[in-house]
């Protein structure tokens, strides 16, 4: 992309599990100048050292992003929307592993009633790419979304 540390103004977390926020301090000293945006119910868990971490609401833009509240996975999880670029971010609302979409595990799922919901919610959405955080790209990601919502 020929984009260094130096160009990161933003770095947006989806929730505070220790395996999205472990490396958030390099990240922080590699990215001076970013601003750091999380779910106001995950933040109290986030360390961002030094940096205050800010407060994003569904409905919020950071830069060309949407934010979209999801809770479940954490009660502050978000997923995030580029509409122009027809893209959806789900976070670890659900994961995407060997090629077969499923939800987060239970053990790490704080509210399972609210993923569900999170979950039709972003099911509804009219996207032609799904990303998730833990899982390759899927080929039909918003029709898996679907299909997983049909299936429950």
């Amino acid at each position: 992309m020929g984009a260094g540390w130096s160009d990161v103004t933003d770095v947006v977390l989806t929730h505070a599990h220790f395996d999205h926020t472990a490396g958030l301090p390099k990240v922080l000293a590699l990215a001076p100048a970013a601003r750091v945006w999380a779910g106001a119910e995950d933040i109290p868990a986030v360390d961002a050292g030094e940096r205050p971490v800010e407060t994003v609401k569904d409905g919020d833009q950071v830069r060309t992003l949407t934010v979209l509240t999801t809770p479940g996975h954490t009660p502050g999880h978000l997923s995030l929307l580029d509409e122009a670029a027809s893209l959806l971010f789900v976070g670890d609302l659900v994961g995407a592993l060997d090629r077969t979409l499923s939800r987060a595990p239970a053990d790490f799922t704080a509210d399972a009633a609210a993923a569900d919901e999170s979950l039709r919610r972003l099911a509804g959405l009219d996207v032609s790419r799904v990303l998730f955080s833990h899982g390759g790209e899927l080929a039909d990601g918003p029709g898996a979304l679907k299909g997983l919502v049909e299936h429950t």
